[in-house]
């Protein structure tokens, strides 16, 4: 990973990012605040952790596994934003507030988790152990999930610098297996 951009996320999640998601769930805000706010957890997942595993941003969400959860985070995302325009999607208030609240906290629990276990792992030199917190397996699948997209578009997905890594942790993982 590019430490580089992981500390600057790191840096971001220690100083704004409890007290940003309280602001946005907790206080008395118009629903509109609500849904526009919510993307930034989403903005910070494609732009630090997506960038620093070394997968290009707008064509790995192709090649992740059917099953995977940030697929379908994902393409409901992209399933709201195209039925934007629809009368039916601004009658219904409700429905896009708990849209933006599942998405929010999705995102929010997704980034947060890979900050604070990468600053475990990589800063405080810790191993992820056999019986893994919450937060490990929320960052073990994604990885998970990253490995898999490249492996499914041929290294495609993948930055130049970065294809003899991913090929490299594939095939020491097939040697475990």
């Amino acid at each position: 990973m590019n430490k580089k951009v992981m500390s600057e996320l790191l840096d971001k999640v220690l100083r704004i990012y409890d007290d940003l998601f309280m602001e946005i769930v907790y206080r008395a805000h118009h629903n509109s605040f609500k849904v526009s706010y919510a993307d930034i957890f989403y903005d910070d997942f494609v732009n630090y952790i997506v960038a620093a595993c070394g997968l290009k941003r707008r064509i790995f969400w192709r090649y992740l596994p059917k099953e995977s959860t940030l697929r379908y985070m994902y393409e409901r995302r992209k399933g709201f934003f195209k039925n934007l325009g629809k009368r039916s999607t601004f009658e219904d208030n409700k429905r896009d507030l708990d849209f933006w609240l599942s998405q929010l906290s999705f995102w929010y629990g997704t980034v947060k988790a890979f900050a604070n276990v990468w600053a475990t792992v990589v800063l405080d030199k810790e191993d992820i152990p056999q019986e893994v917190d919450w937060e490990e397996a929320i960052v073990l699948y994604i990885i998970s999930d990253f490995k898999e997209s490249a492996k499914n578009s041929n290294y495609c997905v993948v930055r130049k610098r970065w294809v003899e890594k991913y090929k490299y942790y594939l095939d020491l993982e097939q040697v475990i297996l």
